[in-house]
């Protein structure tokens, strides 16, 4: 029989750092959850409470399953899994305040804990909305039940009132302390992962390279005047489309944007501005050098094949480019021009530089 080994803290950690938004945030409250757990067993064994130290014990292990078996387990759905280790918090943190409040009485403080279930949306995309909606109606439900059912009025051990008045004000202050640490892991996560769609929604997914929507939208930020605009075109796409298919046609747009980025200094920037077009915006002055950046690339991409399967791919391009030494040109106009070049470069036999320098 195959011995399972623990998952070693770097890994998880490791792993954690790939996981999606809510389980970034999530994590924190599991491991939270079974701190606090381990800490009321020996609290509870402590006052001789010897069924509620025994549920903590439970609960630690099954946050200790929750984290190591299931938040790196393979499922076939991961709504499946996020949805499991959602209903074992919910149900954890339910029965076991029930079971402390009904013991120790309401005014013992365990109540606040459910708030957790009411509050924080942790899991709330493992669940259809009927199912989060009820989740949170029992949570509420299960609040006003402790808070008016006469079973849980009374203590029903032998702990002093005073020490039942102290546990209140330590749960209430834990509790605030919790939500706060859990409010603010889910805020500052929250920015981030805005932060994420943002430069993700400005990149082309297949190369890496900005997106033409983040050209558009920034090209006054990036270069008012810039000094020059190029576009770059594959030759012939439409053939390796139609010959090896588009997941080599594909490999070509990803190795080609591989050279340019390679090739191109800091202050260029470059964008995949649809299909097989790249561009690029220069706001450096050095005509020499710019011509001598797409003379490289358009060189490194004739020599470098492709290799597709069983085939290998000769790829060329033809670009464009259109330069204004007086920095009066917009954007637009030299995107029209650069457009110009690339259409002559394409007429006179393609695999070539074709330049139009404006009128300073």
């Amino acid at each position: 029989m195959k011995q399972q080994r623990f998952t070693p803290i770097k890994t998880l950690l490791h792993e954690l750092e790939g996981a999606d938004y809510y389980w970034k945030i999530g994590f924190y409250g599991l491991v939270i959850g079974a701190g606090v757990h381990f800490c009321f067993i020996f609290l509870f064994a402590y006052l001789h409470i010897w069924q509620l130290s025994l549920f903590n014990f439970m609960s630690v292990a099954l946050y200790w399953y929750a984290i190591f078996g299931l938040v790196l387990g393979s499922f076939h759905n991961e709504k499946e899994k996020d949805a499991k280790i959602g209903w074992i918090v919910f149900v954890e943190l339910l029965s076991h305040n029930l079971l402390a409040s009904y013991i120790l009485g309401k005014e013992s403080g365990f109540v606040y804990y459910i708030y957790v279930l009411i509050g924080l949306p942790f899991f709330a995309d493992a669940y259809s909305r009927k199912i989060f909606f009820m989740q949170k109606v029992i949570a509420i439900s299960a609040v006003f039940f402790i808070e008016f059912c006469p079973c849980f009025l009374s203590n029903k051990t032998e702990i002093p009132d005073d020490f039942i008045v102290l546990m209140h004000y330590g749960n209430l202050f834990l509790f605030l302390a919790i939500a706060s640490m859990l409010t603010y892991v889910y805020a500052d996560h929250s920015q981030t992962y805005q932060k994420e769609l943002r430069e993700e929604s400005n990149k082309d997914v297949l190369t890496g390279l900005y997106n033409r929507r983040h050209i558009l939208r920034n090209q006054f930020a990036l270069s008012a005047s810039p000094f020059a605009v190029a576009i770059l075109d594959i030759d012939h796409f439409k053939h390796i489309n139609d010959n090896y298919g588009h997941h080599c046609g594909d490999k070509a747009i990803y190795q080609v944007a591989t050279v340019i980025n390679d090739a191109i200094a800091e202050e260029t920037v470059a964008c995949r501005w649809g299909g097989e077009e790249f561009l690029l915006l220069f706001g450096a002055s050095d005509k020499s050098k710019i011509e001598y950046c797409l003379e490289k690339i358009r060189r490194y991409i004739e020599e470098e094949m492709v290799e597709c399967e069983d085939s290998t791919i000769t790829v060329t391009l033809t670009a464009g480019v259109a330069y204004d030494p007086s920095y009066q040109s917009t954007f637009e106009t030299l995107l029209l021009h650069a457009d110009k070049a690339l259409y002559e470069g394409k007429a006179n036999g393609r695999n070539q530089i074709c330049v139009i320098q404006m009128q300073g």
